[in-house]
């Protein structure tokens, strides 16, 4: 074995081996590095950016969904309102899509599904209220053109009974003061109470038309019965006038106007339910997109730090296999100037001892000086 370390062979086996020994090891080093990076690689492409993505959008459709909100709350024709419904109909299901894709992303993740459920949650009150408030607007229509049209009613209906009023008292006025004041007197006393009556009857349909809380329409409503009623009563005091039939049509048209489910009161009612329900839509709309933002805004700053995390385990391994690369690189160098130094140096001088002796083996050659003198023995 001493004999070995000393031998020409071993050492130039050593020497190659150590050389194949290191080359593998930065083979090794390199193959580290580039895994490192592509595990880090992975995790941002494959993980941090499509949820950084999602998220992103989730908080895009969201805003999109309460802006449409108001936009149907303040649409000026139904083409509008229309183009409004088919943004609302497209943003919705690409809501969904990108939150059952982060649901996907990190149902596995540790902490994540209060957030997650939460966010499931916020997103689909959203898309309800968005629903109830894109019927919400459609009744509304229904029942501005409704209310409208009770409002033109009442008012042609008072037109109406002003001229009806104005000719009938003066026709009662010129007719009894010629055939019987006394009783001329009377039947315009009784004709004046009707119209007591019918002013008392418009009042509250007129201000259930203006009125801005459903309860003062429930209010107006009772005292719109009461006056009728009284006004039926006066109308029967003067069946005996020619006029009585035209006063009981235009007393039968305000009535018209407050009974029944389609009445003025209803329809009024209802519009202003809605608009409360509106507002109240949009102010809870408002305070999910609130939740759902900070909730978002919470999914991407993980999604950062979890892809700053991969960057910097990354760094770390390329730091790494840079160090031990330099390290191979300095041994490497060490190694074949010892090469040099030891195998070199004592092969050469092998060489030279070789050459040497061949040189002094020369002398001793056959046709030599040595030669010759043997022969001259043996003679």
């Amino acid at each position: 074995m001493f004999n070995l370390r000393h031998r020409i062979s071993f050492r130039l086996y050593l020497a190659i081996g150590l050389a194949v020994g290191l080359t593998f090891a930065a083979s090794l080093v390199g193959w580290f590095s580039f895994d490192r990076l592509g595990i880090a690689q992975s995790k941002v492409n494959e993980e941090s950016i499509p949820e950084i993505a999602a998220a992103f959008a989730v908080a895009q459709h969201v805003g999109d969904l309460v802006t449409a909100t108001d936009r149907l709350s303040v649409a000026a024709t139904l083409d509008d309102l229309d183009n409004i419904r088919g943004f609302i109909a497209e943003i919705s299901p690409a809501l969904q899509e990108n939150v059952s894709f982060l649901s996907e992303l990190e149902e596995e993740r540790v902490g994540e599904a209060d957030r997650l459920e939460r966010i499931r949650t916020n997103s689909g009150a959203l898309i309800s209220n968005v629903s109830r408030f894109d019927s919400n607007i459609l009744e509304h229509y229904e029942m501005t053109r409704a209310g409208d049209d009770l409002r033109l009613r009442l008012e042609n209906a008072r037109l109406v009974w002003d001229r009806l009023a104005v000719g009938a008292m003066a026709a009662e006025v010129a007719y009894w003061s010629q055939v019987s004041p006394e009783s001329g007197r009377g039947d315009l006393q009784g004709f004046l109470h009707f119209q007591e009556a019918i002013d008392d009857v418009v009042g509250p349909l007129a201000l259930a038309a203006i009125a801005v809380d459903p309860m003062d329409i429930t209010q107006l409503a009772q005292d719109f019965r009461e006056a009728a009623n009284r006004a039926e009563e006066r109308l029967a005091e003067l069946e005996h006038l020619p006029i009585h039939l035209n006063l009981a049509q235009v007393l039968g048209w305000l009535v018209s106007l407050g009974d029944g489910d389609d009445s003025g009161f209803q329809v009024w009612a209802r519009e202003l339910t809605l608009a409360q329900q509106r507002r109240d839509l949009l102010a809870n709309n408002f305070e999910i997109a609130s939740l759902l933002n900070r909730d978002v805004e919470a999914l991407v700053e993980d999604a950062q730090a979890r892809a700053q995390a991969a960057t910097d385990a990354s760094a770390q391994a390329t730091a790494v296999g840079r160090v031990l690369l330099l390290t191979i690189s300095i041994v490497s160098l060490a190694g074949s100037l010892m090469v040099i130094w030891f195998l070199v140096s004592a092969l050469l001088l092998r060489l030279n001892r070789i050459f040497e002796l061949d040189a002094k083996d020369g002398g001793r050659r056959p046709g030599s000086a040595g030669h010759d003198g043997r022969k001259g023995r043996s003679g």
